[in-house]
Formats: structure tokens, C-alpha cells, sequence
């Protein structure tokens, strides 16, 4: 009777766990979305369960900045040419209705290529997510080579702790501007005083 008992029990658990349905807000757990429409970084919509949801890229900071316009092209150009899939971190949305996510493309990680490429930093970060690890590992890279949002002046690292020292920044366009003008000034400023110079000499010259 008692192996009867067991083997019913048994039973019950082995259909329990071929019909539970995998937790969407789970990390590992995989779903497969396609783009509906895409602005920026932070503006990303993608359709997964017959839904449409506001997706915000965990993890990561794109870092407002001169290359703004390059990297939300990059982002997406590259959804619209990948299969896409989600691993959701938590079910609560933020204060702009989007839903934190870990992005595949084509089985890649869209934060890791984004961070690789100098499109932004590990940043925003609220638990110890998968993946972190991989991602400040990669950061270490685009900083060693200089590569996008770390040319911008004062340019720090917020979660990673790399202990790379930052390479000095170019001058951004604005700033090179600035001191062409003040070049500028300081030539006009010599010529007028030259000027000056030579009319007061003739005016000496012609009263004698």
C-alpha cells in the first residue's frame, strides 16, 4: 500500500512539473520578442507573449554625450536585423512604464556588445544580476582602448571597479572652438595694439 501511496505521489509531481509554466521574471529563462519600434536606448518596444512592452536595458548607461545620435542608431539597426529574446529581471516596471531586461540578439548579450564598443557603462544596477561579472570584464576593454563615451571629458566609471587609469580626453568640438576664438581674440588684440602703436609714432613724427 505504502509503494502504491509513493508512486502516486510521484506521479503527481512529474505532472505538476511538465505542465508548470516557466517564471517570466526569472533570469536564465528566455523569450523570444520581435521589435515593434525603436527610438534609443531607452526607448525600445518589443512584442513577446502577444504583448507590447517598454523595454529598459538593465545594467546599463549609455552616458548622454556627443556620440548620442551614433550609439541609438547602432541600437537600433541592430534589433531590426536580429532575433531577438528577453530574460526579465523583475516584474515592476520604472517610473517611465518600462520593463528591466537582459536583451539577446542573435544569442548575444545587447549590453555586452553595447558596453564593448564604448556605447555606454555598467550602471543602474539594483541586484547582483547575472552577467555583471562578463560586463565589467568587457568594460575593461573599451576602456583600455580609449573607445567611445570614454573619450568624453570627466568621464568616470560608476559600478565596475576596473582601477584603470581613465586616458586624457580629447577636446570635444565645443571646447576646440573656445580656444580657436580665444586665439583669435589675443591676435586681434596684438594687431590693435600694433596698430595703435604705429599711428601714435606717425603722429609724433608729424608734429616735429
Amino acid at each position: 500500500m505504502k509503494k502504491v501511496l509513493l508512486l502516486i505521489i510521484m506521479c503527481v509531481f512529474s505532472i505538476a512539473e511538465v505542465g508548470a509554466t516557466p517564471d517570466p521574471y526569472s533570469e536564465s529563462t528566455r523569450f523570444s520578442a520581435e521589435l515593434i519600434r525603436c527610438d534609443s536606448t531607452e526607448n525600445i518596444w518589443l512584442k513577446e507573449n502577444n504583448q507590447i512592452k517598454r523595454i529598459r536595458l538593465v545594467a546599463y548607461d549609455a552616458e548622454s554625450g556627443p556620440i548620442d545620435r551614433e550609439i541609438n542608431e547602432f541600437v537600433c539597426s541592430t534589433l531590426e536585423s536580429s532575433t531577438i529574446e528577453l530574460e526579465y529581471v523583475s516584474s515592476e516596471v520604472d517610473e517611465y512604464n518600462r520593463i528591466p531586461a537582459f536583451v539577446f540578439v542573435n544569442g548575444e548579450l545587447l549590453q555586452n556588445i553595447l558596453i564593448k564598443k564604448g556605447y555606454g557603462q555598467v550602471n543602474n544596477v539594483t541586484a547582483k544580476y547575472n552577467y555583471l561579472d562578463q560586463l565589467c570584464d568587457t568594460q575593461v576593454t573599451a576602456i583600455s582602448a580609449n573607445l567611445g563615451i570614454w573619450q568624453y571629458p570627466n568621464i568616470q566609471e560608476k559600478y565596475c571597479n576596473s582601477g584603470i587609469k581613465l586616458a586624457k580626453s580629447a577636446a570635444s568640438p565645443s571646447e576646440k572652438q573656445k580656444t580657436t576664438d580665444k586665439k583669435d581674440l589675443k591676435h586681434l588684440k596684438y594687431m590693435i595694439f600694433m596698430n595703435s602703436g604705429i599711428v601714435l609714432l606717425l603722429l609724433i613724427i608729424k608734429t616735429k
